[in-house]
């Protein structure tokens, strides 16, 4: 036993060797990073601000041929920065080659021959795979001090580093494993467990950011993006780990058929044979088309490909840890993974400078296509209507995010267009609030991959996932079925997920834009009160808002008709005589910060029936918002709702843990807790009989059983993540705000638990043959019949309070706007009610 760990000892040392520097003889006048850090790179897990140290050290002795640029600021307040390396020469014009990318990209024609083509490399999007981390100050060392082989790439490119896309979640890990480590391997070290409480894989908001490039919700994504898409690169590498083996591209089925398949296996064969030949010259093993799908536009490389770029990724078998035990026994090492990255980045580099013109005419060829609509077909235009126009700006500012520009019109003309809701060809009206997004510019292919409801998966791979799908006999437990072959979810439409009237068009004819004054500013005058009819979000959260201001408003339990207009169920009623002072000035500041509009009131009188305001009205209080976040060793799923309350809300809550649910009077300090999943609050009694005296617990993926007693219901083949058509009761309180009885969810897994006869199914799923995938992946009649019956939101009175479960986080990724005045009627008005 001794002598074999001896041996393994000794293995690694020798892989804690791996050579880093590949493109001597280097320029002594450049420090290397680890005489600035003091240490070997792969030894230790350097932080944010040591890395800093050794890149500005390399940039001040450069002779030119780096320059950084700084893009943001982290939540924890880090500093957001790229270094454009190449040569001299072209450093010293590269505002020059930053206007021609534009000019080109723009006008869809090839750059001069002069122009060098740009090389995107991202490290550390996860906080904690390290081997990026390390790789990318020796990339920055190999290319501004080396003088070999590669040398000559950076006359023809300009490589654009990006050392750290995720400090924040890069500081939790280092600082965390820095503390204990020792450089242990054995199988069951203590090395191995990272604490969950950290998880340095996220942002601050504990958000995986390679996921968030459909939402575009974090500030790291927004600011990366906005950078990214102004330099234009033609290729685009964002590395990762830790997998088993090494994975280049070419990638596997399925491939967003927005990217331009053709041209992205083209060109990912010829970088993928170009990291094959440098790893061949080592000995180390990599594998291919395996795993990696690239069809979710939320992924770095995806949305980089949609952006112009070849998008890849690269997840190297070095790292997390300083040492791992392999299962033959051999030892990775941090040191290897991150030589391995350098190595592959490398030879990235080189064959992009091999193939300079060829690269950049095929990247004008793809830019000329989105500019002119030619890659669209005939899904030249996406409408959207909302009876509230922030409804559409927040659409708009959400594709604003990734460079897709969009009108809003209104207009007394019409427009033939296919519904995303109906499928059918329908005259639409343009007299409401609409959004225009055309697909005929620079970025038409991300808008088309983010809007369109066609799940376009190559037929190979669909004929391929049916036979997994048969593999075994229906019910074998083992072996089983093959596993699909999906990454990440295949449903995200923007229709569907912001649950906005929408269609498709060919016609492309030119509408007026909306007038900016048609939005009103300034508070009527009324003896009688004030209506804010509950339109969209922002309704709801400025009826919070002016009751923990103190302002006494209630909202309507039935519609009503008053002073000719009609008002929906929902709707917020303010009488003036029950609020005195500064009641104008409350109302004025919603309607500046929340953008909603007011009605005065000429009357309470009804028009039609025999109640007026004062009566069916149910009065809204500042709800006291508790948030589980876990128990001090792990954290809940919590990141959704964490961001969506504080960043998108702006509501006031409290950071629970989850030892608070022990305590009568802690509980009692709220009128509603959330606990996402990992709570354990839908078991605890405590809770259970605050629920009873008038608390609202709202659930998220939790076991049902635990809130009543349901049928299992039917299960299907676990689905990926796809969207589907349910109906709303709009009876239930939590249905106020909404348009109609039709609303899109999300649905994962593979189990759907029946609604109850006995009611409280907020959401369900129609009975019967009624077809309810919209968008993504589904397992066909299997699916359909699994789902009909099953609840998605249940709303269980107990006592004078209320339990509400969702089957899916409807803050999951800040991807689903449409849902959240479900959850918002769950903080705002269920409590008391």
């Amino acid at each position: 036993m001794l002598s074999l760990f001896a041996c393994s000892l000794a293995l690694a040392r020798v892989q804690v060797n791996a050579n880093m520097e590949l493109n001597g003889p280097f320029d002594g006048n450049v420090p290397k990073p680890e005489s600035t850090l003091g240490y070997p790179i792969g030894t230790r897990i350097t932080t944010y601000r040591d890395q800093e140290r050794a890149m500005e050290s390399m940039l001040k002795n450069s002779g030119g041929k780096a320059r950084r640029i700084d893009y943001g600021m982290t939540n924890d307040r880090l500093p957001l920065r790229v270094y454009a390396i190449s040569s001299a020469k072209n450093i010293a014009r590269l505002d020059d080659i930053h206007k021609a990318m534009a000019a080109s990209a723009k006008s869809g024609t090839t750059p001069s021959a002069d122009t060098p083509a740009i090389v995107w490399v991202n490290e550390t999007i996860h906080g904690n795979e390290p081997a990026s981390f390390e790789s990318g100050m020796m990339l920055m060392y190999n290319l501004i001090a080396g003088k070999g082989t590669y040398a000559k790439a950076l006359d023809n490119i300009v490589v654009i580093l990006n050392p750290c896309y995720n400090p924040d979640g890069h500081e939790r890990f280092a600082v965390g494993y820095n503390s204990y480590a020792r450089g242990d391997f054995a199988p069951g070290n203590f090395e191995q467990y990272e604490a969950g409480l950290f998880n340095g894989r996220l942002n601050h908001f504990r958000f995986d950011m390679n996921r968030d490039r459909v939402s575009f919700s974090q500030k790291e994504t927004q600011e990366e993006v906005a950078l990214m898409q102004s330099w234009r690169p033609q290729i685009y590498l964002d590395q990762h780990g830790q997998v088993s083996n090494y994975f280049f591209p070419p990638n596997p089925m399925s491939i967003n058929t927005n990217v331009d398949r053709n041209r992205l296996n083209k060109w990912t064969d010829i970088l993928g044979r170009a990291c094959a030949k440098a790893f061949d010259a080592t000995g180390w093993s990599y594998f291919i088309k395996d795993e990696f799908d690239f069809y979710y536009p939320g992924y770095l490389d995806a949305h980089s490909a949609l952006s112009g770029a070849i998008g890849i990724t690269h997840e190297t078998d070095g790292g997390k840890e300083l040492y791992k035990t392999r299962e033959d026994g051999s030892i990775s090492s941090l040191r290897e993974g991150a030589a391995k990255h350098m190595t592959t980045a490398l030879a990235c580099i080189n064959a992009a400078s091999g193939k300079k013109q060829e690269l950049l005419t095929d990247w004008a060829s793809f830019k000329r296509s989105a500019v002119t609509g030619e890659f669209a077909g005939k899904f030249k235009r996406a409408i959207f209507q909302s009876r509230n126009v922030l409804d559409l700006t927040r659409l708009q500012n959400q594709l604003l995010h990734t460079g897709v520009t969009s009108t809003l019109v209104s207009s007394k003309s019409s427009i033939q267009a296919t519904s995303f809701w109906s499928g059918k060809q329908e005259d639409v009206s343009l007299a409401s609030p609409t959004l225009i997004v055309d697909m005929a510019q620079e970025y038409g292919p991300i808008a088309k991959a983010l809007i369109e409801q066609t799940s376009d998966f190559e037929k190979q791979f669909v004929d391929a996932q049916i036979k997994k799908k048969s593999s075994a006999p229906e019910g074998e437990q083992y072996p089983g079925q093959e596993g699909i072959e999906f990454y990440d979810m295949t449903g995200w439409a923007l229709p569907y997920a912001h649950n906005l009237k929408a269609w498709w068009t060919a016609d492309t004819k030119t509408i007026e834009p909306m007038s900016q004054s048609a939005r009103i500013t300034a508070l009527p005058e009324s003896e009688v009160g004030y209506v804010l009819p509950y339109t969209s979000q922002d309704s709801v959260l400025a009826a919070a808002d002016l009751a923990a201001a103190g302002v006494k408003i209630a909202f309507m339990r039935s519609d009503m008709k008053l002073g000719g207009q009609t008002f929906d169920r929902g709707s917020f009623v303010i009488f003036k005589i029950r609020n005195e002072g500064d009641l104008k000035a409350k109302l004025q500041h919603e309607m500046d910060t929340r953008g909603v509009s007011f009605v005065g009131l000429p009357t309470s009188y009804p028009d039609e029936g025999r109640e007026g305001p004062g009566n069916r009205l149910s009065a809204v209080t500042a709800p006291r918002i508790g948030l589980v976040f876990g128990n001090g060793a792990q954290m809940t799923a919590s990141s959704g709702v964490w961001f969506t309350l504080e960043k998108v809300f702006n509501m006031p809550f409290v950071s629970l843990g989850a030892q608070a649910l022990n305590s009568n009077s802690i509980l009692n300090s709220y009128s509603v807790i959330i606990a996402p999943r990992g709570s354990g609050a839908s078991t605890n009694q405590k809770v259970k009989d605050w629920v009873k005296e008038g608390g609202v617990l709202i659930l998220f993926g939790d076991s049902l059983s635990n809130v009543a007693t349901f049928s299992n219901g039917s299960e299907s083949r676990a689905m990926p993540g796809s969207i589907f058509r349910a109906k709303l009761d709009t009876r239930s309180l939590l249905s106020y705000g909404y348009e109609g009885d039709e609303i899109a969810v999300p649905v994962s897994g593979s189990t759907f638990p029946k609604a109850r006869k006995e009611g409280g199914g907020v959401v369900k799923f129609a009975e019967g043959d009624t077809k309810k995938l919209l968008t993504g992946w589904t397992w066909g009649e299997e699916t359909e019949k699994a789902l009909a019956g099953a609840v998605w939101l249940h709303d269980e009175p107990s006592g004078r309070g209320h339990i509400v479960w969702f089957a899916e986080d409807p803050c999951e990724r800040a991807m689903w706007p449409g849902l959240h005045k479900l959850l918002l009627n769950s903080l705002v008005l269920l409590p008391g009610n």
